[in-house]
């Protein structure tokens, strides 16, 4: 295929539009960036959120009655909690249940603080690990939404979140002790791997270990202790700033953080309403054909909540949440279709030609079937020296 750099005028525009005005369009991929911009424009406005209930799906996990906990703690809400957020510059308390409500999935920042619901209060931009700053913006309320059942099976990741938020945020940052409490070397989430759970004694003399719960064998406990060491790692790969780069041969584009690890498992989608494809372990997709730019989203900003205060006024649960930020890339090797071109000649205009005969030959004038006007019938020799004049038509070349 012949291929040609396509105009970047017109190509960033496209892909300008594609990242901001919301519009774009097609399967999940579409939906969540379309959703993380208007997350962007909410919290530009200021956001205010409300904890919704306390455990995530509300009474989907875990059961309600059973205590689940993490280690030595009987945090009995494993999991993230779902936050209505609505425009602080709109509403004021109750009024803001009648405003736009967006959800998200917000995540406890501390630990054995209890949690206030239903309650507004407002968000500020903040600053967190790397690492969790990529898992809570990846586990969020689309990840949930688009895999959300009866099975509480499919919200360990957002339970292993959870934990991670406690070992990398709050036992550094409070007085929590959730990891930075357990026996080394379970205090470190990378020594995680094919851990099994055990739980403490019901009056917690005895040390518990992993994600556990008394009574409650609908969770999956094995599963969510593992999933911490699995996305503990996921998040060491893929934290930092990512970008998009073509390949050499310009038949596809890579998506690598800065330190130039792959992005994997992550959707592309190309123009506002093109395919989607994700990228696969090399951080790889193809273009598709004649496709324009592709759009993703990236890790963006951290917001935190302290909570609206119980009804004595004492401090309630912080809450974490992330949003992604959408980037863009032109295709510089928009492929078109190869062409043949046949040249036609344009015929030159022929030139009249004109032949003498041979002087000494006798040319017989042609009968005429009858008189000439105004000449007597008479026959007619050829006598001497006769001249013939005669023309050959232009002839038109063939094309070939």
């Amino acid at each position: 295929m012949k291929k040609f750099v396509f105009g970047l005028v017109f190509g960033l525009i496209a892909a300008i539009g594609a990242s901001s005005s919301g519009a774009v369009h097609g399967g999940e991929g579409g939906d969540r960036i379309d959703y993380h911009i208007d997350l962007n424009t909410l919290f530009d406005s200021g956001a205010t959120g409300a904890h919704l209930c306390f455990n995530m799906g509300c009474e989907l996990h875990p059961q309600a009655g059973y205590s689940t906990g993490i280690n030595n703690k009987a945090e009995s809400w494993m999991g993230g909690m779902w936050i209505a957020l609505a425009d602080s510059s709109s509403c004021e308390g109750q009024d803001c249940w009648t405003s736009n409500i967006t959800y998200m999935i917000g995540y406890c920042s501390e630990a054995d603080v209890p949690a206030q619901s239903m309650v507004f209060s407002d968000y500020t931009e903040t600053t967190i690990d790397p690492k969790l700053q990529y898992l809570l913006f990846k586990y969020d309320w689309e990840y949930f939404i688009n895999r959300q059942d009866a099975d509480i099976s499919s919200h360990i990741e957002l339970s292993a979140v959870q934990a991670l938020v406690w070992a990398w945020h709050s036992d550094p940052n409070s007085s929590s002790t959730v990891f930075s409490g357990a026996d080394d070397p379970y205090d470190d989430p990378y020594e995680w791997d094919g851990l099994v759970p055990i739980a403490p004694s019901s009056d917690f003399s005895m040390p518990g270990v992993g994600i556990w719960t008394f009574g409650n064998d609908d969770i999956d406990r094995n599963a969510a202790t593992q999933a911490v060491y699995d996305l503990a790692v996921e998040a060491q790969n893929k934290a930092g700033d990512w970008s998009f780069s073509h390949s050499d041969d310009g038949e596809g584009i890579y998506l690598l953080n800065d330190n130039g690890l792959p992005i994997y498992g992550e959707t592309v989608v190309f123009d506002d309403h093109g395919a989607e494809a994700v990228t696969d372990s090399t951080g790889y997709v193809e273009w598709p054909d004649g496709s324009m730019y592709a759009t993703t989203l990236k890790p963006g900003r951290a917001f935190e909540t302290p909570g609206a205060p119980d009804d004595d006024g004492n401090s309630s649960q912080n809450y974490l949440v992330a949003i992604g930020e959408p980037i863009s890339i032109l295709n510089n090797f928009v492929a078109t279709p190869e062409t043949t071109t046949t040249t036609v000649p344009i015929p030159e205009e022929a030139t009249p030609t004109t032949t003498a005969p041979d002087p000494d030959q006798v040319v017989e004038l042609p009968s005429t079937g009858g008189n000439l006007p105004n000449w007597p019938w008479m026959p007619l020799v050829a006598t001497g020296c006769a001249l013939l004049i005669f023309s050959r038509l232009p002839q038109r070349k063939s094309a070939k």
